[in-house]
C-alpha cells in the first residue's frame, strides 16, 4: 500500500484541560453587572398580609407551666435543655397545642401535646431548627475558639447531626459555625460547637478544610 493511503499515526500526546473547581478560594471578585430585562424594570409595590400570632405570649407562658408541671415530661428533659417553640393549630376535631422541646441530657427532641389538662409527650430522634439563643451562644463559643481574626465577618449556624455508629458524637445536638463576608461564595472559617457541653470539636479554615 502506498505511503500515501497509509493511516496517520495515533496521537500519543492530548493537550492539558484545566477546569475551574466548583468552589474558589478567595471567591471570584469584580464580577460583571448582570443585565435586567426591561420588562423586569416595571415592578408595582404589593400589599403584604401578616399572619397574626395564633397564641399570645401569655398563652404560651400557660402552656409551658402546663407542661413543665407534668412528670413524664420532666423526665424525657432532664436537667439540661431548651424550649424550641410552641404550636396551636387547628385540627378537624378543635385545636392542637405542642409544645417542643431539646433535651441536652438525653440528645432527642421532646415534643408535648397539651390536650384539655393532660400532657401526651414523647421523645423524638431529630434536630429541630436552632433557636436564636443556641445561634447566639454557638457564635459566641465559635469565636472564643478559632484563633484568626474574625473582626468584620458574620456569623451562621445550622444544626448538623453524625448518623455514623462508630462516631462517639453521633445523634448529638451540633452545630456548624460559619464566619463569613456576606458578598463572598465561600465562607472563611468554620467551627463544629456540642451544645450540650459548649466544647468546640473542630475548627479551622474552611479552604483548608475543603482542599
Amino acid at each position: 500500500m502506498p505511503p500515501s493511503q497509509l493511516l496517520p499515526e495515533p496521537a500519543t500526546e492530548f493537550p492539558l484541560v484545566a477546569e475551574f473547581p466548583a468552589e474558589t478560594f478567595p471567591p471570584l471578585r469584580d464580577r460583571p453587572t448582570v443585565e435586567v430585562p426591561d420588562g423586569l424594570t416595571d415592578r408595582r409595590d404589593v400589599e403584604v398580609k401578616l399572619h397574626k400570632p395564633t397564641l399570645s405570649a401569655s398563652d404560651g407562658e400557660k402552656v409551658l407551666a402546663a407542661v413543665y408541671n407534668d412528670a413524664a415530661v420532666k423526665k424525657l428533659l432532664g436537667d439540661s435543655f431548651t424550649v424550641i417553640g410552641i404550636r396551636k393549630s387547628p385540627t378537624k376535631v378543635g385545636t392542637e397545642t405542642v409544645a417542643l422541646f431539646y433535651s441536652y441530657d438525653n440528645q432527642w427532641a421532646v415534643e408535648a401535646e397539651l390536650v384539655g389538662k393532660k400532657v401526651i409527650a414523647q421523645p423524638m430522634r431529630y434536630q429541630p431548627c436552632i433557636t436564636e439563643k443556641e445561634f447566639s451562644r454557638a457564635v459566641e463559643i465559635a469565636r472564643s475558639g478559632l484563633s484568626f481574626n474574625l473582626d468584620g465577618l458574620e456569623g451562621g449556624v445550622i444544626a448538623i447531626e453524625r448518623a455514623e455508629p462508630d462516631d462517639p458524637y453521633a445523634g448529638r445536638r451540633l452545630a456548624d459555625v460559619r464566619f463569613f463576608v456576606p458578598d463572598e461564595r465561600l465562607a472563611r472559617y468554620f467551627a463544629i460547637v456540642d451544645l450540650a457541653t459548649d466544647n468546640v470539636l473542630d475548627a479551622g479554615s474552611v479552604a483548608d478544610h475543603h482542599g
